[in-house]
């Protein structure tokens, strides 16, 4: 009989310590739900409409952010950087965070910064963007493009912080050179051989001349109300 009623009193002991945890459980799950709704109100009111292109958690927001090829930096009226987004897997001369807090020119030295301290201003007093187009100033021989831009709220006004994206174009950079050089091999092979050639746009059904075709025919440009191929 004392075994049974000591079993009884267990399972009630233990079922009532069951039936307050849940209790508890319940109560931090409400909790979280309260703090996960003003979250999402406040993501709401400060995203707009952009809230459905929000990434659902921090792991979805970082793979986004690992994705990127470009450093998007964030800067305000006194040049200094409040924020910065980047692919953290790409190996880098310097860390792109060591930016945030200061200016530019605190890293790499007033020098080198003036291209980009120009840009900010330029943005700063127009509320237009700009943009500077860069070799390293890591001596790396890679080429830049950096993107400055006013930030606007939803009802159209300046905030006055200035995003800047910077992109790797090294490779279009070696493509344009490459097709440079080739151009102006074949302006010389043109120049020797005294040929020239000419293309025509079905668009907009107009005729280029390339400059070794104006050598040829001794003129620099057609005759006043003839077009290049009349004539």
């Amino acid at each position: 009989m004392a075994i049974t009623c000591r079993l009884a009193f267990l399972i009630q002991y233990h079922y009532s310590f069951y039936i307050y945890m849940l209790i508890i459980t319940l109560l931090l799950t409400a909790m979280l739900i309260v703090l996960a709704i003003r979250h999402y109100r406040e993501l709401k009111k400060a995203t707009g409409n952009g809230l459905q292109t929000f990434p659902a958690n921090h792991l979805q927001l970082n793979a986004l952010l690992n994705s990127l090829n470009d450093i998007i930096y964030e800067f305000n009226e006194d040049k200094v950087c409040l924020n910065v987004w980047y692919n953290e897997h790409t190996v880098r001369v310097i860390d792109p965070k060591e930016y945030i807090g200061k200016k530019i020119s605190d890293i790499i030295g007033p020098q080198r910064a003036q291209k980009f301290h120009d840009a900010l201003d330029y943005v700063i007093k127009h509320h237009k963007s700009t943009s500077v187009e860069y070799q390293s100033d890591f001596g790396t021989g890679k080429w830049y493009i950096a993107q400055f831009s006013p930030v606007f709220d939803r009802a159209g006004n300046y905030i006055s912080i200035i995003s800047a994206s910077v992109t790797d174009i090294s490779e279009q950079r070696r493509y344009a050179d490459a097709l440079k050089q080739n151009e102006q091999l074949l302006i010389e092979a043109q120049r020797i051989t005294k040929t020239g050639n000419w293309w025509y746009d079905v668009k907009t059904q107009e005729i280029f001349w390339s400059a070794s075709m104006y050598a040829i025919l001794e003129t620099d440009r057609e005759p006043a109300n003839m077009s290049k191929y009349e004539y």
